[in-house]
């Protein structure tokens, strides 16, 4: 996986999933930032670290996309970006 696009639920929940996966501090630097930007904004979440991590010009190839609730139906997504 080259990209994480993580819903936040809050600091405890991002280093649960960081310790959890065995990910760098570097693969949740959206999510984080976008917490701290905008607080928990529930699953939508995702949709403002897609767009910060797009908008960076993050590396491309595959990205895990992943949140909780019921405003992302699929829970998860696997994309692909160029």
């Amino acid at each position: 996986m080259t990209g994480w696009i993580l819903h936040a639920g809050g600091r405890d929940v991002l280093c649960a999933v960081q310790e959890g996966l065995d990910l760098p501090a570097e693969a949740l630097r959206h999510s984080r930032e976008m917490l701290r930007e905008y607080g928990n904004m529930s699953s939508a979440f995702v949709y403002f670290v897609l767009d910060a991590a797009l908008t960076e010009g993050a590396p491309g190839g595959w990205w895990w996309m992943s949140a909780f609730g019921a405003g992302l139906t699929c829970h998860g997504a696997l994309l692909a970006v160029e």
